[in-house]
This record gives structure tokens, C-alpha cells and sequence, in this order.
């Protein structure tokens, strides 16, 4: 089989190696399509530190190509669409235990998985053989690159399942790249108004297009005075951040309402602390949180928008490569343009 080996900063090949064997209580799976997300970026650019070699890719999606002999073959079958995940959890600690994989005392993105004899997540390789723990099936008809976004969607419904929705009128996304695309098209559903603020004027558009209520220019408009501007001085109810910059944390709190929750969905670069007065916390009731990766009960959930048709990531798919040109798809997915690059095997 191909897998690619990230061997050195901005630097993949791919290699052959023996095709794992699946053990009693393994299923042998042949991936058909891995998105490449931003922390895949930031591995092959040297900003998120791997052993090499190491064989990223964890938005995966693929089809059932063996079955373990301790199996149950009527819950699992040959042919079946499946999206993968989880593998880098270790599911025995406490958080594993009571569900909250996302937080996962173990979580290690460099250690084998799938039976690879290489560190990483596993997602750039043709076949894993893996648990079925760690398998959510999908409608038979899914295409495999709409397969491919199970994952970043899991992570997307476990940021909303975390904040108090129950009073709120209106959220604020900041940020309108993939992931605050696909907070909005979940949000849409719930029946708020969604106010995007994103310095990019094509994506202002983009988030315009895909149904946001208002759109904000940080960059010709002071943020927060315009959310408290479409929200009769209020602030928003919720505030999520999607951004990986210090500034906007900052701001992030700044453009909450009482009672409103700020929840800071990206990893912050450079990490440097904010200041938040406590006396204002206390009065206005404010909670701050934030959400990182997603549990098994995320993953099905998504699976199941995705194969029901209730949320259409397509308009992301930016494009879709072979696997045989991954080094050209990672040079493309970086590009400023870019949402998500595809790759099909």
C-alpha cells in the first residue's frame, strides 16, 4: 500500500509498505478520501512539532475492506462507508471513560495507529486497520470527499453542544474559514441570527452567501461597537472565536451580552494570556469557555448530518487531488484562497 511520510519540515514522500492485517477484533479499512485541515499545515510547515517520519491526515473517510474474525458480522460489513476517528485517544483514561474523548489525559498525535509501523494520525495512508470503536458508518450513497469532513464537523457540533443556547437571540462567528463556515450552517438550523465578522472581503462574501445574517469588516468597522450596533447595544448572546489570534480573543470578550457565553474554538498564536476584569465577570454573568475535538457521540451525530443531507459542506471542497500529489495538495491548501483540499485515494 501508499502512505505518506512526512519526513522533514515541508518535506512528504510516499512510500510503500506491507498492507496491515486486521487482528480478531480489527476491521481492515480502505481509505477513500482524507481532507488536509490546518493543524496537517502546521505540522508540514514546523509550527506544531511531530516526530519524524510521520504520517499525518485524520479527516478521514474510507469503506470497510475486512473484517476481524471476533466480529460480529452483522453490525459490520465488507463494502460499508465509514468515517474514522478518535485514534489518537487512548480510551481508558477518566475523560475517555465518561465520554469526554476531546480531552483525553493520553491524547498523542505521535503514536502508531492502524497498525502503521510510523507515528501520527494515520489519515494519509491507504488502508488502517483499526477498532470498531473507532468506525461511525455512513449512508452508503455519501460521497467520499463529503465523508472526508465528519471529523472537523464532529469538532464544530461538540464547540455548539458547549455553549447555552437557550436563551440566545443572536452569535456572533469570528472568523469565516472552514471551521466558522461550518459553526454557521449548524447555527442556521437552530433558528438564530448569525453575524459573521471576518477581515477577508471574498469570504465576507462566501458567509453571505451560504445564509449569515450580517456580515462585519474588522478591518473598516470597530467589531464591537457593530455587534452592539445590530443588537441594541447588547452585545451577542454567544461569541465564538474561530480565529487563531491574539486580538480578537481579546475582543471576543468584549462583545459579549450578559448572560452570553465567549467560546474560544481555535488554539491562540502567539500564546500569550488576556486580561479579564473579574469585577465585570461577576456582574454581567459572562461565561468563557472553549472546545477542542470532539467525542464519539459528535462523530455520530455528524455522520448522520452529513448522510441525511442536512448539512452540505460541499461549497468548502476548494479542491480535490489524488493522493499521489499530496506535496502539491499541501502547497495549495495553504494558499490564502484556499478552504478545504481533498484527497482521494
Amino acid at each position: 500500500m501508499k502512505v505518506a511520510l512526512l519526513s522533514d519540515i515541508n518535506k512528504i514522500e510516499i512510500v510503500s509498505l506491507k498492507r496491515p492485517v486486521p487482528r480478531g477484533n480489527e476491521i481492515l479499512i480502505k481509505l477513500k478520501a482524507c481532507a488536509i485541515c490546518t493543524w496537517d499545515q502546521r505540522a508540514f510547515s514546523g509550527i506544531n512539532k511531530v516526530e519524524f517520519p510521520f504520517v499525518g491526515g485524520h479527516e478521514m473517510f474510507g469503506v470497510i475492506e475486512q473484517i476481524g474474525s471476533n466480529i460480529d458480522g452483522k453490525e459490520w460489513r465488507i463494502g460499508d462507508k465509514v468515517a474514522i476517528g478518535l485514534l489518537s485517544m487512548c480510551g481508558n483514561c477518566h475523560y475517555c471513560r465518561i465520554g469526554e474523548h476531546g480531552i483525553c489525559s493520553n491524547h498523542n498525535y505521535n503514536k502508531k495507529v492502524g497498525g502503521l509501523p510510523y507515528a501520527g494520525t494515520g489519515g494519509f495512508s491507504e488502508y488502517l486497520a483499526v477498532s470498531p470503536g473507532n468506525l461511525f458508518k455512513a449512508s452508503n450513497h455519501i460521497d467520499d470527499a463529503i465523508g472526508a469532513f465528519t471529523e472537523p464537523l464532529s469538532c464544530v457540533i461538540h464547540s455548539i453542544e458547549k455553549i447555552n443556547l437557550e436563551k440566545a437571540e443572536n452569535v456572533l462567528i469570528i472568523g469565516a474559514g472552514t471551521m466558522g463556515i461550518l459553526h454557521l450552517l449548524i447555527l442556521q438550523k437552530k433558528g438564530l441570527r448569525v453575524v459573521v465578522s471576518e477581515p477577508d472581503k471574498r469570504r465576507r462574501d462566501f458567509a453571505e452567501a451560504l445564509g449569515a445574517d450580517f456580515v462585519i469588516d474588522p478591518g473598516n468597522d470597530n467589531p464591537v461597537e457593530k455587534i452592539k450596533d445590530l443588537t441594541d447595544g447588547r452585545g451577542a448572546d454567544a461569541v465564538i472565536d474561530a480565529t487563531a489570534l491574539l486580538e480578537v480573543a481579546k475582543q471576543s470578550i468584549e462583545m459579549a451580552a450578559p448572560l452570553g457565553t465567549v467560546s474560544f474554538y481555535s488554539s491562540i498564536y502567539p500564546k500569550e494570556p488576556i486580561q479579564i476584569d473579574p469585577n465585570w465577570l461577576h456582574k454581567k454573568m459572562v461565561n468563557i469557555t472553549g472546545s477542542a475535538n470532539s467525542n464519539s457521540h459528535d462523530f455520530q451525530i455528524a455522520i448522520n448530518m452529513l448522510s441525511e443531507g442536512i448539512i452540505d459542506p460541499s461549497p468548502l471542497v476548494s479542491k480535490i487531488f489524488p493522493f499521489d500529489e499530496i506535496e502539491e495538495a499541501f502547497k495549495e491548501s495553504m494558499g490564502t484562497d484556499n478552504y478545504r483540499t481533498v484527497l482521494k485515494f
